[in-house]
This record gives structure tokens, sequence and C-alpha cells, in this order.
């Protein structure tokens, strides 16, 4: 006698506008951890040089990257585990609380990170000029700018909340 076929398992069906929605948040993720390697490339010849003309997976930033040193391919840019501290006080919740996410925030996302306080000199370029398009110096309009904060995730060894725990 040969045991009988399970039916095939499908996912609960949604109404469509819901289907869409959450088509929406997985997509975001997935382009989040598209991008976390070749995240703050803004020179087209630098990311070709860096990651060839196509990139078609989950890639590692370069370790003279900007930012995101340290982790790997497929993670969770900064954005992505905004978006995700945000989901999770969403099912809570049942609904937006401003202050369930700016706790969770607070209490799991900030504290995962350093800032280093950079100097910036006065004539750093920072805006496209509106005539040429290229960025233009601040210098002799504002004078010296104050310091610009940068801020890195922790390395692993010393934040032990990175990535976040999924449920």
């Amino acid at each position: 006698m040969t045991a009988p076929t399970p039916a095939p398992l499908s996912p609960p069906s949604l109404e469509p506008s819901a289907d869409r929605a959450a088509g929406a948040i997985v997509g975001a993720f997935i382009g989040d951890a598209l991008g976390l390697g070749p995240h703050w490339y803004y020179d087209l010849d630098e990311l070709r040089r860096d990651f060839g003309p196509w990139i078609s997976g989950y890639t590692d930033p370069k370790p003279h990257a900007k930012y995101h040193a340290g982790m790997k391919g497929g993670d969770l840019s900064q954005t992505g585990i905004i978006m995700l501290h945000l989901l999770r006080s969403l099912a809570d919740r049942g609904g937006y609380n401003e202050s369930d996410f700016t706790r969770r925030l607070d209490e799991q996302f900030l504290r995962c990170l350093t800032a280093h306080l950079m100097s910036v000199p006065a004539d750093t370029p920072t805006t496209p000029s509106a005539k040429s398009g290229r960025p233009e110096s601040r210098k002799g309009n504002l004078g010296a700018r104050p310091a610009a904060m940068q801020i890195h995730r922790k390395p692993p060894n010393e934040s032990p909340c990175w990535p976040p725990a999924m449920p």
C-alpha cells in the first residue's frame, strides 16, 4: 500500500492590498541587503572598478569602504535594521506607536553604534553648484563648518547586538 501524497503547502491567502504590502516589505529588505556592499559609491567608475559592470548578488563591503566595515553581503544596513525595528513595533503594538518605536531604537539600535567627530575644512565641497552641477565650496560665505559626525557600527567583538536577533 502506498502512503497518500500530502497536499501541497500554500501560504495563507492575503487580500490583494496586504499581499502587495508584504511584497513591498520583502522587496525593501532584499534591496537593502543587495545595496550593502556598494553603498555610498557616487562615482560609477569607482563602483565598476570595485564591483564590476553588474551587481547580481549580495556583496561584501570592500575593506576601504566608508561604512559597513566588518559586515557581510546579505546583511541589513542601518536602514534595513531600522525598518526591522519599525515592523516589530507595528506588529507588537497593532499600529504605529512613536514612543515604542523610538524606545526600541534607543535600546536596541543606537547603543550598537559609535560616533566619531570629524573636523571638516571650510572649503570642503558640499552642495552642487546650480551653474555647473559640481560641488561648490562654502568657503567665503559661511566660514568654518562645525564638526561633522560620522556614525559607524561597533565592531562585532564590541557589539553583541549586531545583527539584531531575529524572532
